[in-house]
């Protein structure tokens, strides 16, 4: 499945920088490495004994992970951004009292680290085989916050937080490029030279880069929402009041808007 990409650039990311220092892969080392888990895959899932229908499926989605491994290989020789965890599960808490407290439970695809004159800058990675972006009203509206709690959750201290980036790595539509990254990063040198691949090769629009107030902005608003969302749980809040995003209403496609009691009120009224 497109699914299978994600986890295999997962496994790739763990292999390449076991030995600590990242040296960029050749092409034969890529092709080496998916037939020895394309490999591994079938042995422990079909038992080596797979039909026309299963290695079709195989070879069409090695169309796709040659070019998605060489793209990371390319990244990440290019860039002093360094995965530090992979499918990281974490628990952040958000006190709204002395009695209490919020906790989200979640897990991060990658957390990236860069260590530059002095400083440490952090970046969050979450993979996607479909299309998704992100934008500082998203985030300020309460959309979208679920990588931006990983992010202020571990820039604790002096800890820079670097921003946040969807990694694009399905099958795209016919007119986008492969592979695309979008997010919001902090525009400064420190962070947009370590992204120059991206930037250079139209992989990350320089619009995503936002200032350090933004950033700031978007911390506060992030605790915000979460606490006001507790307030509203605790306090037995629970309004029918869906917001409308990017012209698209959650109720075109909600299985449950036969039952809805927002739709019974505009029937009577």
């Amino acid at each position: 499945s497109p699914n299978g990409c994600k986890h295999l650039h997962h496994y790739f990311t763990r292999e390449v920088f076991e030995g600590g220092a990242f040296k960029e892969k050749t092409d034969d080392e890529i092709k080496e490495f998916i037939d020895r888990k394309v490999k591994d895959y079938k042995e422990s899932i079909f038992h080596g004994k797979t039909g026309e229908r299963e290695n079709y499926a195989f070879d069409k989605y090695r169309t796709l992970l040659f070019p998605l491994l060489k793209n990371a290989s390319s990244e990440f020789a290019s860039t002093g951004f360094v995965p530090v965890k992979i499918e990281d599960k974490s628990s952040i808490i958000y006190p709204l009292s002395d009695s209490t407290k919020i906790i989200l439970k979640g897990k991060a695809d990658r957390i990236d680290v860069l260590e530059k004159d002095g400083k440490k800058y952090v970046r969050i990675v979450d993979y996607k085989t479909g299309k998704k972006d992100i934008s500082p009203d998203d985030v300020r509206n309460g959309f979208e916050m679920q990588m931006l709690t990983y992010l202020f959750s571990n820039c604790e201290g002096n800890v820079v937080p670097a921003g946040v980036m969807y990694f694009l790595c399905g099958f795209p539509a016919s007119n986008t490029p492969l592979f695309m990254r979008n997010g919001i990063m902090l525009d400064c040198d420190e962070v947009k030279d370590e992204m120059k691949f991206l930037t250079d090769n139209s992989l990350f629009s320089k619009s995503g880069f936002q200032s350090k107030e933004v950033i700031d902005e978007l911390k506060d608003a992030v605790e915000k929402n979460v606490e006001n969302v507790g307030r509203d749980i605790i306090n037995g809040k629970m309004s029918i009041s869906p917001m409308v995003r990017k012209k698209k209403s959650p109720c075109t496609y909600c299985s449950a808007k036969l039952y809805c009691r927002k739709k019974l009120a505009e029937d009577e009224d």
